[in-house]
Parts: structure tokens; C-alpha cells; sequence
């Protein structure tokens, strides 16, 4: 449910218990770093649902991909109450359930994947060989004997 601002500030006032509710969708946030530690691009995108499966999640995770990033791991941060909120960090892909929060912290609960940018390698050596000067004198062939 997307509601304005002002609808939220309405429904708050008009509320005199707050009870949690089932999100109905959950912001993911695309983080892009570079091999200077510098933020390329920050996007965001709304998955339908409060639960991904690992099957899900690995299939996101891939789709949102960039051929010169890789996956470096997975955040999330859950609200549910006013003094009751938890910020995890995943180094593999695994399922995630968001459970219901009150209504004000829909929009902040979100996933956050990181990516970062492949270290561009020396993956090929140039073999460089050094030849031995064409000189015919004497002198010099003597010098390379002795």
C-alpha cells in the first residue's frame, strides 16, 4: 500500500493502538562499489511480498547483477516496533521473512545487496628477450668470451 505523507500522518493521529500489519512489499537497495572503495550507483527496487525464498533470492541476486560486479553480500534491516528493530548481515545468499511491523516502518525495513567492482588482473605476460648486438670486430667477440 503506497500512501502519501499526509495520509500516514492521518492514520497515525487517528490511531490509538498501533497493531503490526503484514507488509505487503520490501524495498531492495543495489549498492555498486568501484576498486577505489567509491559508490558507482545506488538504486532501489520493490520486491511484492514479505518473504524470499533462498531460490528467490539467489535468482535476484543474479538478475541485478552487472557483468563487471560481484556479489559481496546481503543486508537487511527489520522494524517491527517502536523499540524493537535488527540490522543483519548475510555473507551468503539465504531465505529472509519479514515479519509484520507497524505501519511506519514499511518503508524503512529493506534489503540491501552489495556489489562490487572485479579487480582487473595482469592475466598475460609479455616474454621479452634481449639479443646480443650484431658487431663483428674482434675486440668485441673476445670480450664476450672472456
Amino acid at each position: 500500500m503506497n500512501t502519501t505523507w499526509i495520509e500516514k500522518q492521518r492514520r497515525l493521529l487517528n490511531t490509538t493502538a498501533l497493531q503490526e500489519e503484514p507488509m505487503t512489499h520490501v524495498k531492495i537497495h543495489l549498492c555498486y562499489v568501484n576498486a577505489n572503495d567509491e559508490i558507482d550507483e545506488f538504486t532501489t527496487k520493490s520486491h511484492s511480498g514479505s518473504k524470499i525464498s533462498e531460490q528467490e533470492m539467489y535468482k535476484l541476486v543474479q538478475d541485478y547483477k552487472k557483468p563487471s560486479y560481484a556479489f559481496v553480500e546481503m543486508s537487511s534491516f527489520i522494524a517491527q516496533k517502536f523499540e524493537d528493530s535488527e540490522f543483519k548481515t548475510y555473507s551468503m545468499v539465504s531465505s529472509i521473512e519479514f515479519p509484520p511491523a507497524l505501519f511506519i516502518y514499511h518503508e524503512l525495513n529493506c534489503l540491501l545487496f552489495l556489489y562490487r567492482e572485479k579487480s582487473v588482473g595482469i592475466k598475460a605476460t609479455k616474454r621479452v628477450r634481449f639479443a646480443l648486438p650484431q658487431n663483428s670486430t674482434r675486440k668485441y667477440k673476445n670480450s664476450l668470451k672472456g
